[in-house]
């Protein structure tokens, strides 16, 4: 079973933050822009995984 973990903010900033932080991680992921709000899907990884990764 495939996993993912979305993450969600309105900060443009902290948006391209996470953005490029997770690209140098070179997980797989994908992000999207709406209703003002910025989100970054990760996938394959699970909230606890994705939390240490963000730690």
């Amino acid at each position: 079973m495939k996993t993912m973990t979305t993450i969600r903010t309105s900060s443009s900033t902290l948006f391209q933050v996470m953005r490029s932080y997770l690209s140098h991680k070179r997980v797989t992921k994908s992000t999207n822009f709406s209703d003002d709000i910025y989100s970054i899907t990760i996938y394959d990884l699970d909230s606890e995984q994705t939390d240490k990764l963000l730690a």
